[in-house]
C-alpha cells in the first residue's frame, strides 16, 4: 500500500528583492519544499520573476501589479488557480492530493490597506466554496499577542473576529519574529488554517534562512 507523503509548505516574503528571489531556488532544493506561498515576490512586466525555473507558478496580475503567488514544487499534484476569486494581492489555487482537495491561498495586506476590503476577500472565498481543508498564508500587518507581537491593533483584533467567525486556526506558535532586520522585527506573518487541517500540521517553525 503506498504511503501518503506528507507536503512540505514554505511562506515568504521576498521584499520584491532580486537576490533573495535567487536564493529561494538554492532553499527550494535543500529543503524539497512542495509548495511555496509567496508575499511580495519581485516581478518584471507584470510577471513574477527571479525564481526556480520550470515551475509553476500562480499568480494574478492587475494592471501589471502582482503582491503575491504561489510555486508548485510537486508533480504529484494537481492544482488550479481560482481565478474569481484571485487578484493581485489574494492568490488562490485548489490543489487535490491523494483525492483531497485542498484550498491554499498566499495573500499580502499591505499596511495602509483597507483591511476590512482585504478580510472580505477571504470571508467570501469561504462563504462561496465552504472548503474543509483550508491553507492561507498571509502577510496581513496586524499585530496581536495571540501571534507574540508585543503590541494589539485594530486589524488584529478583526483577523481574530474573522478566525472565530470560520472556526480557522493560527498556527504561529513561536515567540520568534517572522520579519527582522538590524533595525526592526515583528510578527506580521502568519499560517491560517481550517479546523479539519489544523490537526495534520506538523512541525511549523520559523527558519532563519
Amino acid at each position: 500500500m503506498e504511503t501518503k507523503k506528507c507536503l512540505n509548505i514554505s511562506q515568504i516574503n521576498l521584499q520584491r528583492s532580486k537576490s533573495a528571489s535567487s536564493n529561494l531556488y538554492l532553499l527550494t532544493q535543500q529543503f524539497t519544499f512542495d509548495l511555496i506561498l509567496i508575499q511580495e515576490p519581485y516581478t518584471s512586466y507584470g510577471m513574477v520573476s527571479m525564481l526556480p525555473p520550470g515551475l509553476p507558478i500562480y499568480q494574478k496580475s492587475t494592471n501589471g501589479i502582482v503582491k503575491s503567488a504561489i510555486i508548485v514544487n510537486n508533480s504529484d499534484v494537481m492544482c488550479t488557480l481560482i481565478p474569481q476569486h484571485s487578484n493581485q494581492k489574494f492568490v488562490c489555487i485548489n490543489l487535490q492530493y491523494y483525492g483531497n482537495d485542498i484550498l491554499f491561498c498566499s495573500a499580502y495586506f499591505e499596511p495602509n490597506s483597507d483591511f476590512d476590503c482585504d478580510l472580505k476577500l477571504i470571508s467570501d472565498l469561504l462563504c462561496d466554496i465552504k472548503p474543509l481543508n483550508f491553507v492561507l498564508c498571509v502577510d496581513a500587518n496586524a499585530k496581536s499577542s495571540v501571534w507574540y507581537n508585543t503590541t494589539n491593533d485594530d486589524r488584529g483584533q478583526k483577523l481574530l473576529d474573522l478566525c472565530a467567525q470560520f472556526n480557522l486556526i493560527i498556527l504561529n506558535n513561536s515567540s520568534e519574529p517572522t520579519f527582522e532586520t538590524d533595525t526592526r522585527k515583528g510578527w506580521i506573518d502568519l499560517s491560517i488554517v481550517s479546523h479539519r487541517i489544523s490537526s495534520k500540521v506538523r512541525n511549523w517553525r520559523v527558519m532563519d534562512e
